[in-house]
């Protein structure tokens, strides 16, 4: 009996595990008010390679993770486009200076939603029972 009570776990966790993979292939988003410019942003999230990325690009640089992070993040308005202009217009000559355009504060306000969007950050695990020798 014990046998097949554990051939049904494992195939609900089996279920479960399908379900979580196959909702983590699709990005959220979330829409945020910026202060500063008087305009709502849409940010998704960032899989766990651009995570690394934005880590590993600027790993002694925190203001250039956090700008990498809103340049990749934001997707509406599409700041690459936005960028691109501005470098034509003279106005930047890193693409990823197009993120001045938000407050520091605000672009810091950005990447935790991001984060928070991406599963970096959340609900604390719990130790439900302590294990015995």
């Amino acid at each position: 009996m014990a046998d097949k009570q554990s051939k049904t776990n494992f195939e609900a966790w089996v279920a479960k595990a399908t379900q979580r993979l196959e909702a983590k292939r699709i990005p959220r988003k979330r829409r945020l008010y910026i202060p500063s410019i008087d305009e709502e942003i849409t940010v998704r999230s960032l899989t766990t390679s651009e995570i690394a990325d934005v880590m590993d690009s600027d790993d002694t640089d925190s203001l250039r993770q956090d700008k990498r992070a809103v340049y990749t993040a934001v997707v509406e308005p599409d700041l690459h486009a936005l960028a691109k202009q501005l470098q034509e217009a003279g106005q930047i000559v890193d693409p990823m200076d197009v993120t001045d355009i938000f407050e520091q504060h605000e672009r810091a306000e950005i990447v935790l939603q991001v984060m928070e969007i991406s599963g970096i950050t959340g609900d604390s695990i719990s130790v439900v029972d302590s294990a015995k020798n």
